[in-house]
Parts: C-alpha cells; sequence; structure tokens
C-alpha cells in the first residue's frame, strides 16, 4: 500500500479561482532529495513503484484508459539538432510496441513523495496517473535521479525496481530516451523544487546530467540517426 491524499471538495464550476479546483487532504512527510544513504532512499522509490504497478484496478473507470503524453506528443514538432531526431524515432518505436499496461504513476519522482523516519510515507500528485506501460514510470524517475543526486542513483533505482516486481527491463532505453527528452524540455522550471530543497544544483549542470542520459539510452537502444 502507498498513503496518497484523498479528495475533500470540488469546485467543478471554478468559483473559488476562476478554474475548476480540487482539495486534497494532507499528507504527513516532508520532501527528501539529499538523503544520507541514496541506497536505502533508491529501496524506498522502487518499492512505493512496485506497489503502484501493483494495485488490483479491476473494474476501474475508463478515464484511465485516456492517452498518455507519449502517444499524444506531435512528432512534427521535434525536428532540428540530431538528438530530436533519435527522439522522433525511439517515440515511433514506442508506439509500435505491445507493452504490459498497468496503474501508473506518470510522474513518479522523488520530488512527489514524502517520507518519515528516514521511510517513504506517501505520493502526491496524481493528475498525471492512468493505465500505462511500467517502465514509463521507471524511465520518468531515472531521468529525475540522474538531474539529481546524479551518479548510480538512477541504476540502483531501476535494479531494485527489477528485483522487487522480476519485470524484465528489455525497451527501458526508450523510455529513458523519451524521459530524457521530456526533461531537457522542463528542466528549468523545475528548478526552484531544489531551491527550496536547499539543494546546490545549477541549469547547466542538470541539463549536462540529462543530456548524457539522452545519449547513452540512444546507444544502448541502437538509434543512430545520420
Amino acid at each position: 500500500m502507498v498513503a496518497s491524499p484523498d479528495p475533500v471538495a470540488f469546485d467543478l464550476a471554478g468559483e473559488w479561482f476562476g478554474t475548476p479546483a480540487i482539495v486534497m487532504s494532507v499528507l504527513p512527510g516532508h520532501l527528501v532529495l539529499t538523503p544520507d544513504d541514496v541506497e536505502r532512499w533508491t529501496v524506498e522509490l522502487a518499492s512505493a513503484l512496485a506497489a503502484i504497478h501493483s494495485a488490483d484496478l479491476a473494474g476501474y473507470p475508463v478515464v484511465l484508459n485516456r492517452p498518455t503524453i507519449w502517444e499524444r506528443v506531435s512528432l512534427d514538432g521535434i525536428a532540428g539538432d540530431k538528438r530530436s531526431k533519435v527522439v522522433a524515432t525511439a517515440i515511433t518505436a514506442l508506439r509500435r510496441t505491445e507493452w504490459e499496461r498497468v496503474f501508473c504513476h506518470c510522474d513518479f519522482h522523488p520530488g512527489n513523495t514524502l517520507y518519515l523516519g528516514g521511510r517513504l510515507a506517501g505520493v502526491c500528485d496524481w493528475a498525471s496517473a492512468r493505465m500505462a506501460p511500467p517502465l514509463s514510470d521507471v524511465g520518468r524517475c531515472r531521468a529525475a535521479l540522474c538531474v539529481w543526486p546524479g551518479g548510480e542513483a538512477a541504476d540502483l533505482f531501476r535494479d531494485h525496481y527489477a528485483r522487487m516486481t522480476g519485470r524484465p527491463m528489455q525497451g527501458l532505453a526508450l523510455w529513458d530516451l523519451f524521459s530524457a527528452y521530456l526533461s531537457l524540455q522542463s528542466v528549468r522550471n523545475l528548478m526552484s523544487m531544489y531551491d527550496v530543497a536547499g539543494v546546490e544544483l545549477t541549469v547547466e549542470v542538470a541539463m549536462a546530467r540529462v543530456s548524457a542520459l539522452a545519449d547513452r539510452a540512444a546507444a544502448e537502444a541502437r538509434l543512430f540517426v545520420r
């Protein structure tokens, strides 16, 4: 089980703030982006994601079948440099593959988790949740871990998740590449999260780390565009 906020009140008409809104319950815990033990921290992350992916959703609402971002993104908007062409090739490969689908968070990363007493106590920000390939969540988190704390965190997380779930990681490089592409588009907007958490990280370092992930993933997936 993974604790998550409960809906408390709705304003579908947008009377409160001029836009539809929802009030959620408060989860106890705090953000941890600078763990004392990266190994244990990645175990907690992997365990939470494994629990999410094992959720029994018999008779789940059809809204969870709505298209994911990798199905909606326009390939016409991905053009220009060599890396962008490789990303477009990866998205095409993702769409042509029949992936296992489970309940996914679809924005799972350390910034959306809360800790108490050194243990992951809850997961928040479920707006993107839907049925999706589990490796899409793994790739999303790996891209975030490459940005911070970097080092071996992303690979530790992958290995713990694979061990806990028994899922093969075949095709993960495609998800890594797509997740890296998304991170490159949004990393500047996420710097405030690191500032709040007391993390000393520059945009330049973050961009370099996620670019390195993209290039490694492209090589692993054997995607080469002349």
